[in-house]
């Protein structure tokens, strides 16, 4: 069972999502629904996985991605939004981030690309990924 936190400023998407994970099975569900709880809850229980929104108050889910690698380098982070400027992504990647999925996408999907990040891999829709590399020439 994999040990997840999942940090959201929305109520209603962070337990739904939350929910279906753990009624798929094989996740065990941490919820954070700010920055600060998020760090608090990093440091106390040391998630396998932590899967962040990009925008919080608070500096969201980078601040969050700070956090982990200064203190939990080898904790693997994935960010979870509905959107994501060129430069976050950027920003994330080089931070370390194992992957991106945006809300749209199939609940399935993410819980499978999550799969992919525990197990070692990386996994980001490709439509982000090609957005921030145009950017970046």
């Amino acid at each position: 069972m994999h040990k997840v936190l999942i940090v959201d400023d929305h109520p209603f998407f962070l337990h739904g999502f939350g929910g279906f994970l753990e009624a798929s099975g094989g996740f065990e569900i941490r919820t954070a629904l700010s920055v600060d709880e998020a760090i608090a809850s990093i440091d106390e229980e040391r998630p396998d996985l932590a899967m962040l929104d990009v925008t919080m108050h608070n500096g969201g889910g980078l601040k969050v991605l700070r956090h982990l690698r200064l203190h939990f380098p080898s904790v693997p982070a994935m960010f979870l939004t509905v959107h994501i400027d060129p430069e976050q992504t950027i920003d994330a990647m080089r931070l370390g981030v194992r992957g991106i999925a945006l809300k749209d996408s199939d609940p399935d999907t993410i819980a499978g690309a999550m799969k992919i990040v525990l197990g070692g891999g990386k996994w980001f829709e490709s439509d982000v990924t090609e957005i921030a590399l145009r950017h970046s020439i």
